[in-house]
């Protein structure tokens, strides 16, 4: 054990490096944990502002979309084919109305405003 060499302290450790550093340390951690804080605070607020739009989205697809479903014509007969002139019963849409009227008003636009053709 006589060629280990052992290490000793000083009997007075420079106590004032010590707590300089403990007080760097504690300001740099409190900037970090408010830091975070803050960041976390941001990310909550992200998350509301985007999953409102997304559950009243949801909410209305589910609104819509279940009696449409859960209707027992849905699994026991065919789709019926789309029309210009009748509304289709489960759809319940203005489309096909309103296509017949977009064909009748380009059909006059095709005429000449003349009359001679």
């Amino acid at each position: 054990m006589s060629d280990m060499i052992d290490l000793v302290e000083s009997p007075e450790p420079d106590t004032n490096l010590r707590d300089e550093i403990r007080q760097i340390s504690d300001r740099v951690r409190r900037r970090r944990q408010l830091r975070s804080k803050f960041m976390i605070t941001l990310c909550a607020l992200a998350l509301s502002v985007t999953a409102v739009p997304l559950f009243l989205l949801l909410y209305q697809l589910f609104d819509r979309g279940l009696p449409v479903i859960l209707h027992t014509g849905f699994f026991t007969q065919l789709p019926q084919t789309p029309n210009l002139i009748t509304r289709m019963p489960l759809v319940g849409s203005r489309m096909p109305s309103s296509v017949l009227s977009c064909c009748r008003s380009t059909r006059r636009s095709w005429r000449s405003p003349s009359g001679s053709s």
